[in-house]
């Protein structure tokens, strides 16, 4: 398996709402990390949205999502990638994400998201995972909130 296909399959798992596939995707030591102006805008409710988060968190708040989408699409482009020569390799990935909600605070909305994650990935057997995720808002301006923020919104 290569990295290319654990986005691949992450993209798939997200597409189908699948939560199983979506754990797979991750290492069980994952980290993920919102981007610093993600967190300040958060405010006093930064540390309750993003402190500490990890594959548990992760998987949670990707359910809620679930729960209150009734269809996500997503793209990646791939803006920098090392090589898979070793264990350990990272993307760094233009992202975005539209959920289309059923329920929740935008209930019968669409509403995309846009940012730019680096990925890191290490080869666990034959396969890749994720075990680190650092999103960033994108350089051009955009009003599109990031999938940190997302995260953020969901998590429990």
């Amino acid at each position: 398996m290569t990295t290319t296909i654990l986005r691949a399959n992450l993209k798939a798992a997200l597409e189908d709402e699948n939560i199983g596939n979506i754990s797979d995707c991750f290492t069980d030591d994952y980290v993920f990390e919102v981007d610093p102006s993600d967190y300040i805008d958060a405010g006093a409710e930064g540390d309750v949205r993003y402190a500490d988060w990890g594959k548990d968190d992760e998987t949670q708040a990707t359910q809620a999502i679930f729960a209150g989408a009734s269809e996500i699409n997503v793209t990646f482009a791939t803006y920098e990638q090392s090589d898979e020569a070793g264990d350990d390799a990272y993307r760094v990935e233009d992202y975005v994400l539209t959920v289309f909600w059923q329920s929740g605070q935008h209930v019968n909305e669409e509403v995309t998201y846009k940012g730019r994650a680096t990925i890191h990935m290490r080869r666990e057997q034959s396969s890749w995972a994720i075990y680190r995720w650092i999103d960033a808002r994108t350089v051009e301006p955009s009003e599109n909130s990031t999938w940190g923020v997302l995260r953020g919104d969901y998590r429990q």
